[in-house]
This record gives C-alpha cells, structure tokens and sequence, in this order.
C-alpha cells in the first residue's frame, strides 16, 4: 500500500471529519486543533505503507490521532528540575492516602499484585521478567495492569483532587450500602 495509490486519501477523506472532532474534544486551542490534525495526516501518510489490513484503517487513524494529541499535551507540559517540598497539609494528607495502598495492592490479583510490588520497589522490569519467567512484554505488561487495577480500586474508595502540582487532596467516599 502506498501513499500515492489513491487508498491513503479516500481513507483521509472519509474519516478526516470524524478525526477532527475527536482532536477538538480533547484540544480546547482552535490553532492547535488544526495543527495535530495536520501532524495526524503526515504521520499516517508517513505509516501507511506499515498498514497491514486496509479494514483496519479507522482504529489505525484513531491510534494516531490519540499520539499526536498525547504528543502536543507532553509538548507543553512545563519542565521542573526539583519537585517542591509539601506543605504540612499536603504531607498529612499523603500519608493518609498512602495508609490505603498497601490493603489495596494486597487485594490485587497474584501475577498483578507481585509485578507490582517488585516494580514499587524498584526492580526494573527486565528483572522481574527474569524471576517471574516471562517476557519483557509481559512483565510491562502486568505492572501496568497492575497499576490500572490498583488505581481503580483506589478511585473508588476516595476522591482524588490534582492540581499542577500533584494530589491536593484525597477523601474517602462514604460507603455504598450494600442492597441486601
């Protein structure tokens, strides 16, 4: 497949609309909406050799866009060369949130739960790879499971509320009575 077949621009065609409102949902910048449309189309135009399953094209167009926007947000996201140190308060409710972790890590599925800890700890991937006997892929791929799974659990039992410069404030949520 090539670029100048003619196939790259009727897939474009057709889904540039849709691609364009999806960008615009997630980019507030009108200038800048246009700009990661634009970078999309060469992008693909760039990767559409690398297209193995023409029918696929709709997902494949999607993916890019979502790179190119995740892209423009890293593009802006300002440089620090220190973290600041936590205010009192902010130390306090850290520590509360972080009291939750460990009950909540422990409730995680085996594989999860122990990619997890030895990621936490420090172990770089290739190594739990390594001891657990599976492939790089797969140990990347539990520990980010693993984070998923524990962030949705932690999302659920508290309200977290970020700022620019990192959690501001973590509160319980009441718990939902049970209808039995």
């Amino acid at each position: 497949m090539s670029v100048h077949d003619g196939e790259f621009w009727s897939m474009w065609t057709r889904h540039h609309a849709r691609i364009r409102a999806t960008v615009a949902r997630r980019v507030r910048d009108a200038s800048a909406v246009d700009d990661i449309v634009q970078d999309t189309y060469l992008r693909a135009a760039r990767g559409w050799s690398q297209l193995r399953s023409p029918e696929r094209a709709p997902a494949w167009l999607a993916r890019v866009a979502a790179n190119v926007v995740a892209d423009h947000f890293r593009q802006r996201r300002p440089l620090t060369t220190a973290r600041e140190p936590a205010a009192p308060e902010d130390a306090d409710v850290l520590a509360w949130a972080a009291q939750c972790l460990p009950a909540m890590l422990d409730e995680l599925p085996e594989p999860f739960r122990d990619a997890l800890r030895l990621d936490l700890a420090g172990v770089t991937q290739r190594e739990i790879a390594r001891t657990s006997g599976i492939s790089v892929s797969g140990a990347k791929s539990r520990v980010q499971r693993g984070r998923a799974r524990l962030r949705e659990r932690y999302l659920a039992c508290c309200d977290v509320e970020v700022g620019a410069h990192g959690i501001v404030d973590v509160t319980p949520r009441p718990p939902v009575p049970s209808s039995s």
